[in-house]
């Protein structure tokens, strides 16, 4: 009812713009089919004659006397007949009608003027007319739904473009990381395996083959982890798969591993679960790092440790040792060489004996000490 487009017909175009310039706003438009022109309502048509007083002053702003070139009204362009050329229609008459589709919704407004025979219209005159009203809306319904579609597809395929460039985004992005991950995959120092659900291994980097003294890769493929734990440890191994699958992630896991020659080394393994997009676990990625030289360097860690704690308790042992082996080193002292040569008594010789034998003992004890 805004009058977004116009078609005219029997017009110049000087007309047709200056009908475009008078056209009546939509709550005009409202309004005017609404019930307060329900009686000039002839079928389908609305016909307001300029001899009706209530137009002229309502419609047309004018007080009945008032000339009729002073009509200001949104009536289109003027007419191009006199009064005196027509036999009951006045070039002031109004004839329109709402172009309305079979359910009712309007999508324009016909409007007529200056008719051939200059009569005013009837209800037999107007009969024809009403069936083009209705072809009329549901052409341009058909339009408006045709228009729409194209700019729908227009839409579309943006929208599509815009997403094949994001797919072509993402999947760049994707290849990138891809990328990234494999050079990480491929150079990384630790032993990396890829496994199904089972534990075959489906992937591996050459760490794995160095750490399993394999040829190649594809030797490894396909046979089971299992393979590669010594079988005291297949228990365990066992349990924490299970663990795996329920947290998620287990980590410093220390298993007896072998060689492709049955070799046993220390290894220390972390394995977590990898999902795809619904979050379903496909497969579990393991990490191995082989301690045997950590193992080494523990041990020979604690064997130190154990000697610095011996030799300790040693020069704890001895210094207490010492103090009573000077007492009796001293206490032999006194007799022999302070109390016999005062009191001129000759100690006799088996007495000196075991005072030498005393004497000696106590000088070896302190070898053994020192």
């Amino acid at each position: 009812l805004e009058g977004t487009d116009l078609v005219t017909s029997g017009l110049t175009k000087e007309e047709t713009r200056l009908l475009l310039e008078r056209k009546a706003p939509g709550h005009v438009w409202r309004e005017r089919l609404g019930p307060k022109f329900e009686r000039f309502r002839t079928g389908e048509f609305y016909y307001l004659p300029w001899s009706d007083p209530w137009i002229r002053e309502y419609v047309h702003r004018l007080p009945p006397e008032a000339p009729l070139e002073e009509a200001t009204t949104y009536a289109g362009v003027p007419s191009r007949f006199s009064p005196e050329e027509m036999v009951d229609w006045h070039p002031q008459d109004m004839l329109y009608a709402p172009l309305r589709t079979p359910e009712g919704k309007i999508v324009g407004i016909l409007s007529m003027d200056d008719p051939v025979d200059g009569r005013r219209p009837t209800k037999e005159t107007l009969a024809p007319l009403e069936l083009f009203l209705h072809q009329a809306a549901m052409v341009i319904e058909n339009a408006q739904l045709i228009g729409n579609l194209r700019e729908a597809r227009k839409q579309l395929e943006a929208h599509a473009e815009q997403l094949e460039q994001k797919v072509e985004e993402r999947t760049r992005g994707l290849r990138r990381s891809e990328e990234k991950i494999r050079s990480i995959f491929a150079s990384s120092p630790y032993a990396i395996t890829v496994t199904d659900l089972n534990g075959n291994i489906i992937d591996c980097n050459q760490a794995t083959v160095d750490l399993h003294g394999s040829s190649s890769k594809e030797e490894l493929i396909g046979r089971s982890t299992f393979e590669f734990i010594a079988k005291k440890d297949h228990k365990r191994a066992m349990e924490n798969l299970k663990k795996t699958l329920e947290q998620g992630l287990v980590k410093n896991l220390e298993y007896t591993c072998l060689t492709k020659d049955g070799r046993e080394f220390s290894a220390e393994l972390s394995v977590s679960v990898v999902r795809n997009a619904s979050g379903n676990i496909t497969s579990f990625v393991g990490i191995t790092k082989d301690i045997t030289e950590h193992k080494r360097m523990e041990q020979q860690l604690f064997r130190s440790e154990r000697l610095a704690a011996i030799g300790e308790v040693a020069t704890m042992v001895g210094h207490d040792l010492r103090n009573p082996l000077q007492s009796i080193e001293n206490a032999i002292y006194y007799p022999k060489n302070e109390c016999a040569p005062k009191l001129s008594i000759s100690i006799p010789q088996k007495a000196v004996e075991m005072l030498q034998v005393i004497d000696d003992s106590v000088n070896y004890a302190d070898r053994i000490i020192r």
